[in-house]
């Protein structure tokens, strides 16, 4: 599943279209849209 998920990013990221990487790892986190927290990093991607 890892290499599904960073093969979907690597065409993402070719498409111009990153920021759709960090809204479905915080989707797959169970972090809401919009949400305040602290910063944590998750597969070298980091969030506020």
């Amino acid at each position: 599943m890892k290499d599904e998920f960073r093969r979907e990013d690597r065409a993402l990221l070719a498409q111009g279209r990153g920021d759709e990487i960090a809204a479905r790892n915080r989707r797959l986190m169970g972090i809401r849209e919009g949400a305040k927290g602290k910063l944590v990093g998750f597969n070298g991607v980091r969030f506020e």
